[in-house]
């Protein structure tokens, strides 16, 4: 908390703890500016996480197959266990989802290492999702 002489009224830091915890290499602490910023980067990697973990959540419920792609329905016939198929394919976006929170987490340590876990969520993390959603239609499909 500051006073501000020419106004005559008291300035609140919205986050004065994180403003005088973490600092530059100068030493200075956090502007509000950069607080702004962090609080803004921990909501999306956090509501990334939280949107990919309910779709975990959705497909485990789910009493249908849950499919991976937007606009191709897999048929109920087309999966020899349903509710397995689902289960593995939740777990699927659930441990996806945690790369979000990882990288959420390191974000208020590093915004550097918060980028590259972000980077690599974004690209091979993708890869890794439809490679093992194939794997799981493979294991599941009536053959």
């Amino acid at each position: 908390m500051t006073w501000n002489r020419s106004f005559g009224i008291m300035k609140i830091s919205p986050l004065p703890v994180i403003g005088q915890r973490f600092f530059h290499k100068r030493g200075d602490p956090m502007s509000g500016e950069e607080i702004f910023g962090l609080i803004v980067l921990l909501g999306c990697c956090v509501g990334c996480g939280a949107m990919f973990y309910g779709i975990g959540l959705w497909a485990e419920k789910s009493k249908k197959p849950f499919g991976f792609w937007t606009f191709k329905e897999v048929k109920p016939d087309s999966i020899s266990d349903v509710a397995a198929y689902n289960l593995e394919n939740g777990r699927m976006w659930k441990r996806y989802s945690l790369l979000y929170f990882l990288a959420g987490a390191f974000g208020v340590i590093s915004i550097l290492i918060c980028a590259v876990i972000l980077i690599v969520s974004c690209t091979a993390g993708f890869w890794w999702l439809i490679r093992g959603y194939r794997r799981i239609y493979r294991k599941y499909s009536v053959k």
